[in-house]
């Protein structure tokens, strides 16, 4: 922990709830940023955490926390539906952060996400996307496995979640893409949604989300997102029923969140198995580690494989599906999504 140490890369959190508990444990044991300072309305909650983590300094206001405090690094740890206007307070503040990095998803409405990746690019500020599985050593290594060719070519995507599109999707699709060396181009997407939930406490979403995207020349990925989505053998923790699996042209691989992963190939079949939150803190810590060393490169921030072009590219699929499912008809992936698109499905979506 550096949180001594001068040079670390100063983080500020926006939001001090359950979330954020997360990101001021992973800030424990990074080699390069520290927890300076953090905000939440709520003042008790944020006087609270202040205690627990030895927060320097606590604010009832993300605005009073950059007038008073500034950051390098924002992390936009609140509720979803109330992601922009903190954004807005962040980008209009006198000193703004040289980055912020927000929890997925990064919006609940598709012209607040639209707004956020631009207004963030225009500020100059770098805008990252909290997808800390890519750090996982496992999943790092299943990666590499798919890449030797080991089940031949891949030609069919299976991924599935027992939570919501906007809850748990992002990290499905972040994942498809990163397993495939971020190279996959999003061509069509059609989906159908079912039911409508919206208790306060998760992103509002339809129930049930199942579809089909197509990728320019590549394998063609079916979806399920929500609580009628298989159940993956293992844990039953909610939160772990979460898996993607990968047909190919000489075998078969696939990766759960409560199992870890395995593939049968050509040379024979491997498998390795692993906890998932003997690896959550330490990849939450990874990532917020190479966030400080690409903020000091321009070109690393814009290449950077948390950054704004991942963040949007699993967005934008999301909202196409969403369009999918409002229209009833394929929707060109690359295609911006109107919050208008959408007003259809909540009709369209009830059980």
């Amino acid at each position: 922990m550096m949180s001594g140490n001068g040079n670390a890369l100063r983080v500020g959190l926006a939001g001090c709830g359950p979330r954020a508990v997360g990101h001021a444990q992973a800030l424990a044991a990074s080699t390069a940023c520290r927890l300076a300072a953090c905000a939440d309305i709520d003042a008790d909650r944020g006087a609270e955490f202040g205690r627990r983590f030895a927060v320097p300094h606590v604010y009832p206001s993300v605005a009073a926390m950059l007038h008073d405090h500034p950051v390098d690094l924002l992390v936009v740890a609140t509720p979803a539906a109330v992601r922009r206007p903190v954004v807005d307070d962040v980008l209009t503040a006198g000193t703004p952060p040289r980055g912020i990095l927000v929890e997925k998803p990064i919006a609940v409405r598709a012209e607040e996400g639209y707004r956020i990746l631009d207004d963030c690019r225009e500020a100059g500020v770098a805008l990252f996307g909290n997808h800390q599985l890519r750090y996982f050593p496992p999943l790092r290594r299943f990666r590499d496995e798919i890449a030797s060719g080991t089940i031949g070519r891949i030609r069919l995507i299976r991924a599935a979640t027992k939570w919501s599109i906007l809850e748990h999707g992002s990290h499905l699709l972040d994942l498809v893409g990163f397993l495939f060396g971020d190279t996959l181009v999003a061509d069509r997407v059609l989906a159908q949604a079912v039911g409508w939930a919206d208790d306060g406490r998760l992103p509002p979403a339809p129930h049930h989300t199942a579809g089909i995207a197509i990728f320019h020349e590549g394998p063609r990925l079916y979806f399920e997102c929500g609580r009628d989505a298989p159940t993956w053998p293992g844990s039953t923790n909610p939160w772990h029923q979460a898996g993607i699996e990968l047909i190919g042209t000489d075998g078969t691989a696939g990766w759960s969140l409560n199992r870890g992963w395995w593939c049968a190939g050509s040379a024979g079949t491997r498998e390795e198995r692993y906890q998932h939150e003997t690896h959550d803190d330490p990849a939450q810590a990874a990532l917020f580690d190479s966030i400080a060393v690409a903020l000091g490169d321009p070109a690393a921030t814009a290449a950077h494989p948390a950054g704004a072009v991942r963040t949007a590219w699993s967005f934008q699929i999301i909202m196409a599906a969403l369009r999918a499912a409002a229209a009833g008809t394929w929707v060109e992936a690359a295609q911006p999504v109107a919050d208008h698109d959408l007003k259809a499905l909540p009709e369209r979506a009830v059980a």
